[in-house]
C-alpha cells in the first residue's frame, strides 16, 4: 500500500490515437485520459546531439495507484512537462505503477 502523502502531485494520463486525412496523411491526436495522484522523481540527466543541437534528456520515474489499462507509448503532463512513458511495471503487491518516463527539452 502506497502511503497517501508520498502521492504528492496531480498528473494527466494521455493516450494517442492515429488518424488518417482523406488524402492519406496520418496524424497523431492525444486524450486525456485521468487525473491521477503521483510521484516524480528524477533518475538521470544528459546531454546528446542531434542534428547539431543540444538536447538535454531527462529520465524520471513516475509512482501512481494501480490501474491496469496504462502503457508505453502514453504520455504524463506534470504541469508544463510531458513525459513519453517508455516501461510500465506494476509493484508485486499490484498497489501502484511505476513508470519510467523521459522528456527531451
Amino acid at each position: 500500500m502506497i502511503p497517501a502523502g508520498r502521492l504528492n502531485q496531480q498528473v494527466t494520463l494521455q493516450s494517442n490515437t492515429a488518424l488518417l486525412s482523406a488524402e492519406g496523411e496520418s496524424t497523431v491526436t492525444w486524450s486525456d485520459i485521468d487525473v491521477v495522484w503521483a510521484s516524480v522523481t528524477g533518475l538521470s540527466q544528459k546531454e546528446r546531439i542531434l542534428r547539431d543541437s543540444n538536447q538535454t534528456l531527462q529520465t524520471n520515474r513516475v509512482t501512481i495507484r494501480y490501474r491496469d489499462d496504462v502503457m508505453p507509448g502514453w504520455r504524463v503532463l506534470d504541469g508544463d512537462n510531458t513525459y513519453n512513458i517508455l516501461s510500465v511495471t506494476a509493484t508485486t503487491d499490484k498497489s501502484a505503477l511505476i513508470l519510467d518516463v523521459q522528456r527531451i527539452q
